[in-house]
């Protein structure tokens, strides 16, 4: 009952950081939890894309967890394994056991691997079974972050197609002060709007935006000829 209660804890509070904290800090949490859970010193989130599997070097077990999509439990790195540079490295550090858990089980892969390291051999001792908790904070947590990166990105969507009709409000409210002041079509007050801004290497928008604010006055007989629609 107590595990149970503590999975639980730590499952609300890995949720609970896009509410409180940000996309950004879903990895330093989903590490605290498992340390919080296992018997670990060290738990790292290596996610794909950010480096962490790139150059040189890639010869531990982090990179077979990715490759196959499966754990890899009971590592006793004071044992002869396929991952002789890394046991190496992980023993200078006084690491005598570690594990790796896929960050997404299914779909297109994982995202990345929490790869866990400890000072007691117990976690080489744990096996699939004991690792289960952790392993289901880790498909979580894949969860978590697709829809933070889905969210992320139809922001940024937002915001471009925000901008974008705030500044075709802006030029079409520049060409009907223009068209009014000289009696001439939107088109041709837009093709003077366009030709100063192709003139000077302004943005169209921000000369729209000086001639609404009464900055810059233009002219009507300014060389339009580059032309154009509106």
């Amino acid at each position: 009952m107590e595990r149970a209660s503590a999975w639980l804890k730590s499952a609300v509070g890995l949720a609970a950081v896009l509410r409180d904290g940000s996309e950004a800090d879903l990895p330093r949490r989903l590490g605290s939890c498992a340390r919080e859970l296992l018997p670990v010193d060290s738990a790292s989130v290596l996610l794909v894309g950010e480096g962490a599997f790139d150059g040189p070097g890639c010869d531990g077990p982090a990179f077979e967890c990715l490759r196959t999509g499966r754990p890899l439990a009971g590592i006793d790195l004071r044992q002869k394994g396929p991952w002789p540079e890394f046991a190496a490295r992980a023993l200078a550090e006084g690491y005598v056991a570690a594990a790796v858990l896929p960050l997404g089980r299914g779909g297109e892969g994982p995202v990345g691997v929490l790869q866990l390291l400890s000072s007691d051999a117990a976690l080489s001792e744990a096996g699939l079974a004991g690792l289960q908790p952790v392993q289901e904070l880790g498909d979580l947590f894949a969860l978590l972050l697709g829809h933070a990166r889905t969210l992320r990105e139809t922001r940024r969507t937002v915001d471009q197609l925000s901008g974008a009709l705030d500044s075709r409000v802006l030029i079409e409210q520049a060409k009907g002060m223009l068209a009014e002041r000289w009696r001439v079509t939107p088109t041709e007050a837009f093709r003077v709007l366009r030709a100063h801004a192709r003139t000077h290497r302004m943005k169209l928008r921000d000369v729209a935006a000086s001639v609404v604010d009464g900055t810059l006055l233009l002219e009507a007989g300014v060389d339009a000829r580059s032309g154009g629609r509106s």
